[in-house]
């Protein structure tokens, strides 16, 4: 008889968490102008072409002094010109003794020595011009794709920053699953639990947009270790049990497996809208009697009081108080109505986060979920769940969506002896899509 009662006395706790507990608290101009170049040497070219250019000289052209140019001098018709399209020619090397320039294929007498000694200037330049444009090129697009490596992490900042408030105006839709290891005394061995819930986060601007007002229903499909007709013995008394063959032979043999739909949940809450330092909310939350099998559920409408109270750092990397997020997401509820053969409720789920923040989009710590069921018989393991875990929350994009994910194992320092949850291991992803109230 001490299993039969240890069995209905664990399934109120397991019940309760399978509706209320494994809320993921989501907790989401660089200029690069090329170094300028002299006039003389802009280009559009990024190669130089370097050609012999003949230049017939006739008639001779006239010196200062009224003399024409002598013969061998006017033989200099082959010169090595660089030429660069579109723009003009680089002005052939002039003889340097005569003081001439040439000039658009046309030669004019110079007389001034130092524009002689800037035409030879400009001749002895390195014909190196496009190779430097190449490497500003190059060295531009380097810049440019820091600058938009650089714009995109800080993006994923932001976006991770606003994902990390339970209360942000970013809209999450969380798909989460917990795998639960059940044992106790009265299982030989060990038996596995699994619920999967979807719980969007939805918000919406109030008060002017200085507000959130945050709804995030909780629809769960759960796969519990126990045979259906299990239910059958929630609302029965052990005197009950004992009196009825076919009670007391569910109570001998209770496990099998049960799928289907569980009660789902309703938290809202209302705060102010902030990214980091403290943050605080108050809302309702309530439980709904949706289960598709009276065991998936507990077959009572509930309400009670939420809150939160939170600190959000706005560093990454080192370990003061801005470099973690850490808070704590209290529910309660009361049962008010239902099934009349089912027990009353009076249950809490505390969820407490702590994470430090590696990376503006990376966090390693623990979101786990404490149970309480105050009506439970027995002192504080008999009544109290209460784990703590280890994890790691990530951000990426899927094209231009970005999504939240997260992976943590938890294990369970408090529990019935009788029956109690050993470990938990917890996987969720959570696309965050634009806020359609914005």
């Amino acid at each position: 008889m001490q299993m039969k009662d240890a069995v209905t006395i664990g399934l109120v706790g397991l019940l309760t968490v399978g509706c209320t507990g494994g809320d993921e608290i989501s907790a989401l101009g660089f200029d690069t102008t090329a170094t300028n170049l002299s006039e003389n040497a802009a280009v559009s070219q990024t190669t130089t072409e370097r050609v012999t250019a003949t230049r017939p000289l006739t008639p001779a052209p006239i010196l200062s002094n009224g003399n024409e140019l002598p013969d061998e001098e006017n033989q200099q018709s082959q010169q090595l010109v660089t030429r660069h399209e579109p723009a003009a020619a680089v002005p052939a090397r002039a003889q340097p003794t005569m003081g001439l320039s040439l000039q658009h294929s046309a030669i004019t007498p110079t007389s001034d020595p130092a524009t002689a000694a800037d035409d030879e200037k400009a001749w002895e330049r390195p014909p190196l011009i496009d190779s430097r444009l190449t490497e500003a090129q190059v060295t531009q697009a380097d810049t440019s794709d820091s600058a938009s490596g650089q714009d995109a992490t800080n993006s994923l900042g932001e976006i991770a920053q606003k994902a990390n408030n339970p209360i942000s105006d970013a809209w999450l839709l969380i798909t989460q699953n917990d795998t639960t290891l059940i044992g106790g005394d009265a299982i030989d061995g060990t038996e596995v639990a699994n619920v999967t819930k979807f719980q969007p986060v939805i918000s919406a601007p109030v008060l002017g947009g200085d507000w959130n007002l945050v709804v995030r229903p909780v629809l769960q499909v759960s796969s519990l270790p126990f045979d259906s007709d299990v239910a059958d013995l929630l609302g029965a008394s052990p005197n009950d049990i004992v009196a009825d063959d076919s009670l007391s032979e569910i109570a001998a043999n209770p496990l099998g497996r049960t799928t289907g739909l569980g009660d789902s949940v309703l938290l809202t809450l209302l705060g102010p809208n902030t990214d980091d330092g403290w943050i605080y909310a108050g809302g309702v939350t309530q439980i709904f009697p949706t289960a598709s099998d009276d065991i998936l559920g507990q077959g009572k409408w509930q309400a009670g009081p939420a809150a939160l109270l939170a600190r959000l750092g706005n560093d990454h990397g080192g370990f003061g108080i801005e470099h973690f997020n850490f808070g704590v997401l209290p529910q309660h509820w009361w049962s008010y109505a239902g099934d009349d053969d089912r027990d009353s409720t009076n249950q809490s789920d505390i969820q407490y986060f702590i994470n430090w923040k590696a990376t503006p989009t990376q966090l390693i710590g623990m979101t786990p979920n404490i149970s309480i069921n105050w009506n439970a018989d027995g002192g504080f393991n008999d009544k109290v769940a209460l784990p703590v875990g280890l994890g790691y929350i990530g951000l990426f994009r899927i094209g231009k969506l970005p999504v939240r994910w997260g992976v943590e194992g938890q294990y369970y320092l408090t529990g019935p002896d009788e029956l109690r949850r050993d470990a938990n291991f917890r996987f969720f992803i959570a696309p965050i899509v634009p806020n359609l109230f914005k």
